[in-house]
């Protein structure tokens, strides 16, 4: 079961990832032809405003899950690797005690406004009239791969909680390492 979870994890972190390193691209692109078109004379494309503001959500949300399993979310640890082995276990878990509730809460909240926004067909209201709703339910795919991550997490923390004497090695011999 642990192990099905995990490789399940990982292919919607990747599957998400690789969606949003495709709207980036896209959104790259559109920033550049509505720019040129400018810059030329012709006025600003009236689609590419409500685009590109679909196309951030899926830049900036997607990818959660996938930088959580990875390790590349935005971290201080002076004071965490300083920590003896258990308690950074201990002080993990705090944070995912913390965060699994509310990305839990944000991720119950997207769901259900992406499902009301597909099921009313919700639409911009500007010239172009681009629908919300896959953009919302974007939301909801990148909070979910997150909270999903969160949880293989939190119990990651305690797989190997046996390993962790109640005080490192280093320091019981009075060595301390900074």
């Amino acid at each position: 079961m642990h192990d099905l979870f995990s490789r399940t994890t990982l292919g919607l972190g990747r599957a998400t990832y690789v969606v949003s390193a495709a709207a980036t691209l896209l959104l790259c692109l559109t920033t550049v032809m509505d720019t040129t078109s400018r810059a030329i004379g012709t006025g600003s494309i009236s689609l590419v405003f409500g685009l590109n503001e679909s196309l951030i959500i899926l830049v900036g949300f997607l990818p959660l899950g996938y930088a959580q399993l990875a390790g590349e979310h935005v971290s201080f640890t002076v004071l965490y690797d300083r920590l003896p082995k258990r308690f950074q276990s201990v002080s993990r878990a705090a944070g995912y005690l913390i965060a699994l509730p509310l990305i839990g809460w944000m991720t119950w909240v997207s769901v259900t406004a992406g499902i009301d926004s597909w099921l009313t067909a919700e639409v911009r209201m500007d010239v172009a009239q681009l629908p919300v709703w896959p953009a919302r339910l974007a939301l909801a795919i990148g909070l979910l791969a997150y909270l999903t991550t969160l949880v293989y997490g939190f119990f990651g923390v305690f797989r190997n909680w046996a390993e962790f004497p109640l005080e490192d090695a280093d320091e019981s011999e009075g060595e301390k390492t900074y």
